[in-house]
């Protein structure tokens, strides 16, 4: 027989055409597993990043919050001076570096008048009267406060105007608590 193996299967074109085959099989599985730990591994940096940041905002939440005083229940209250500060009891959402929604509210009475405040993001606001009409705006730089749209018919307008002194006090003080609670 005098054949060398190496001529014997170099001849069998289906069987060189298998081993090529594997062989390429191989490399591409090999390939897809390195890009598959690749990914795995910047995940699990991701998630072990975004795991330390949850804790600590929420810390610093729950912190600042009970530092001012509010008590802890399905929203975070504190009752002061005849006025009711309320802030969303609330957790970092999943892989995301911010809280969803960072508003503060106030409620209270001027005579048989009922005030909410709502702070939104720390710029926007909303002081409504009676749940009904309200004033709208935001606040510049130096937390000042800029009126955008004013929707109180007349009789409100006077009485915001006899009102605003304690009206925009409750507002920065809502303001100060915003910035206290949501502070990194």
């Amino acid at each position: 027989y005098h054949v060398s193996l190496d001529k014997l299967l170099n001849e069998d074109k289906e069987f060189v055409e298998k081993i090529d085959f594997y062989n390429k099989y191989k490399k591409a599985i090999r390939l897809v597993g390195m890009c598959l730990l690749a990914g795995l591994l910047i995940f699990a940096i991701v998630f072990i990043n975004w795991k330390i940041t949850e804790r600590n905002m929420n810390q610093a939440f729950e912190m600042n919050a009970e530092k001012l005083g509010f008590v802890k229940g399905e929203l975070y209250e504190l009752e002061k001076d005849n006025v009711r500060y309320r802030l969303p009891n609330q957790k970092l959402p999943f892989l995301k570096k911010d809280f969803h929604v960072k508003n503060s509210y106030a409620d209270f009475m001027i005579e048989d008048i009922e005030i909410s405040i709502s702070i939104y993001d720390g710029e926007d606001f909303a002081i409504e009267f009676n749940h009904f009409r309200s004033i709208k705006g935001c606040f510049d730089k130096d937390s000042n406060i800029e009126i955008m749209e004013n929707t109180l018919n007349e009789k409100e307008n006077i009485f915001y105007t006899e009102n605003n002194e304690m009206i925009e006090d409750v507002l920065k003080q809502l303001l100060e608590i915003h910035k206290n609670v949501y502070r990194r």
